[in-house]
């Protein structure tokens, strides 16, 4: 079984709860597991385009739009989903 700290420092972990705090309309919250997420894996491009989903949802659009071109960037760098 996982500990506390290791379950936090799990990029899955930041990411799922994103998602939960983004159906809930918590944006800022869900802003900020994203970004743990990202710092814990920088190339995760899901993470990337949900963060950018989020910032569109706040009127953040550049910000957005800067999240969605790193998440394609790393979904299309070899043609493969990573």
């Amino acid at each position: 079984m996982k500990t506390t700290k290791e379950i936090k420092q799990n990029h899955l972990f930041w990411f799922n709860q994103g998602k939960v705090l983004t159906k809930l309309g918590k944006l800022d919250a869900a802003l900020d597991c994203f970004e743990r997420a990202i710092a814990i894996k920088e190339i995760y491009y899901e993470a990337w385009c949900e963060k950018g989903y989020v910032l569109e949802k706040l009127g953040r659009f550049a910000e957005a739009e800067t999240c969605f071109n790193e998440s394609l960037g790393i979904f299309c760098d070899d043609g493969d989903r990573i």
